[in-house]
């Protein structure tokens, strides 16, 4: 929801673009409070202070974020949070389970969620030997390869869920204007009989 491109993908209109820029303005850590942080880092005279500045630190970054995250949703409309949570998945993959609260909502087991971090872990090191020269068809079969063995995991319910979610996500607008100008079904990219 912090970019441009997603705001179009969802159909945001521009007031609701920009009560969302203004909530990501208010919740970024700003170059003030880097600076500070610094400061006390220097101040700080053992490791164990130094350590802890850092964690709470982090731990403010934590809250903004999720603090935008969770506000963000609210400015959504129903259709729109279902089309991002299409996006996410879509772009994550079901390896997009393990996150917590994906993972809570999906209601998937310790044992699940364990084994969909493992699989994470094991796509990562794959993905790393396939290497940056595979070819496009060697790389959708991966993709296709690693779906499955992630969506194993799911129950039958989890798993048709997954797909009617993954199924909401607007579609790429290269796919979306094909898809409008096709010659078969005689219409044009706006939509216009020929």
């Amino acid at each position: 929801l912090r970019r441009e491109e997603v705001h179009q993908e969802l159909g945001l209109s521009e007031e609701q673009s920009k009560k969302l820029q203004e909530l990501q303005a208010s919740s970024q850590t700003t170059r003030e409070q880097f600076e500070e942080n610094r400061k006390k880092l220097e101040a700080a005279e053992t490791d164990e202070e130094k350590t802890k500045i850092r964690e709470e630190f982090a731990q403010g970054i934590i809250k903004a974020r999720t603090a935008f995250q969770d506000n963000a949703l609210t400015i959504l409309q129903d259709s729109q949070r279902k089309s991002l949570r299409g996006l996410y998945l879509t772009n994550a993959g079901p390896r997009g389970l393990a996150n917590e609260a994906l993972a809570k909502d999906y209601g998937l087991s310790e044992e699940q969620i364990k084994k969909i971090s493992e699989l994470s872990s094991a796509q990562r090191t794959a993905s790393r030997a396939l290497g940056f020269d595979a070819t496009d068809e060697e790389r959708d079969k991966f993709s296709e390869q690693w779906q499955a063995k992630y969506t194993s995991v799911l129950t039958a319910d989890q798993k048709s869920r997954f797909e009617k979610e993954l199924a909401q996500a607007p579609k790429p607008q290269e796919e979306a204007v094909a898809e409008r100008s096709d010659p078969a079904a005689g219409t044009t990219p706006q939509g216009d009989v020929p």
